[in-house]
């Protein structure tokens, strides 16, 4: 863990969920979730669980971009989490 942290860090990985968030989806999500640019899915009101969120970030969605390949599995859970505080419901 701790050479991924240091690894992180060198490469200017965000290690926030939100930070994530931020700078890998919000271009299509919006930074609240409800953007919705090129079809992206409103986050404020999606009911997918934390397993079906972790499949469609690591594998991607129709033009959502495969993150599995850029993004460890710590940082898909830790944007999940984000994730779920932007939900209205």
């Amino acid at each position: 863990m701790l050479s991924f942290l240091t690894t992180a860090k060198a490469q200017n990985i965000p290690l926030t969920g939100k930070a994530l968030f931020e700078n890998k989806c919000a271009k299509c999500h919006g930074t609240d979730g409800a953007k919705g640019r090129w079809g992206a899915k409103n986050l404020q009101i999606s009911q997918l669980n934390n397993d079906e969120l972790f499949k469609t970030i690591s594998t991607g969605r129709g033009i959502m971009p495969n993150w599995g390949k850029k993004l460890s599995a710590l940082q898909i859970r830790s944007v999940i989490e984000y994730i779920k505080t932007l939900r209205k419901y």
